[in-house]
């Protein structure tokens, strides 16, 4: 297999593992319907034991969320919590969003997209003072979503991908682990093939060299004046000849 598309199927696996904790499921339920959809958890949403919290979803008003809310949501005695469905945009952050959602009175906030994409946004921002959970899902998703809002009798479920959120954590970190000491045992021995490869093509240029030499013709050194090439010391290291030296003719005939 090509290392360099191994390397990039290894990266890939290492941005889907570290991402695979924050990816959970919204659910919407009836005496009807079942429906779930993929969400992203918000970075500043509280970091407590990952539960599965159930409520009643109601629109924002104004959708985007980007100034106090004037729907204030009617509290619940039946165990459910109102939560609100914000719409991404409008020219304010996420996390001022989720402030505004939870300023009214909203225990949770779900983000829809404004648009199609192929992946889910993160919501990055401050978690200081913000005390509700908030997740974002697709335009598609939120669309659903609004069909359903305000009523009574359909729960939304905002599921954690993971409810032992301390077993998810200890699975990611040895997944984590195996696969950086994959790729630090596979940069090893790419390394050692390519010294291994070098090593060898040095010794093969000796070998030929070596041979090459030995095939030119050779002549013994007798005496300076029965010599009979251009030169009375070696064309190499210079040195004069010495009466008995083995000498190796060269193709422009100096020795």
């Amino acid at each position: 297999m090509n290392l360099g598309a191994l390397f990039l199927f290894l990266l890939i696996v290492h941005i889907f593992i570290v991402s695979c904790v924050d990816a959970g499921t919204v659910v919407l339920l009836n005496s009807n319907i079942t429906l779930s959809f993929e969400d992203m958890e918000a970075y500043f949403s509280p970091s407590e034991e990952a539960t599965v919290e159930t409520g009643v979803l109601y629109v924002a008003d104004p959708l985007d969320a980007c100034q106090q809310l004037r729907n204030r949501p009617k509290q619940s005695t039946n165990g459910t919590f109102p939560i609100a469905l914000i719409v991404r945009g409008g020219g304010c952050s996420f996390e001022q969003k989720v402030r505004n959602a939870q300023g009214t009175g909203f225990k949770a906030a779900i983000v829809h997209d404004d648009v199609d994409r192929e992946f889910l946004l993160s919501m990055d921002g401050d978690e200081y003072g913000i005390n509700i959970q908030a997740v974002f899902v697709s335009k598609a998703a939120g669309e659903t979503l609004k069909k359903y809002a305000g009523m009574v009798d359909t729960r939304v479920m905002l599921v954690p991908s993971l409810e032992d959120s301390g077993w998810a954590s200890f699975v990611c970190i040895a997944l984590l682990v195996s696969l950086n000491m994959f790729l630090i045992l596979t940069t090893c021995v790419f390394v050692y093939r390519r010294c291994t490869s070098r090593r060898n093509n040095i010794s093969q240029f000796h070998v030929m060299i070596d041979r090459m030499v030995k095939s030119l013709p050779s002549v013994r050194f007798t005496s300076v004046h029965g010599y009979i090439t251009t030169a009375l010391s070696c064309a190499i290291c210079l040195e004069d000849y010495i009466v008995g030296d083995k000498l190796r003719v060269l193709p422009c005939c100096h020795s």
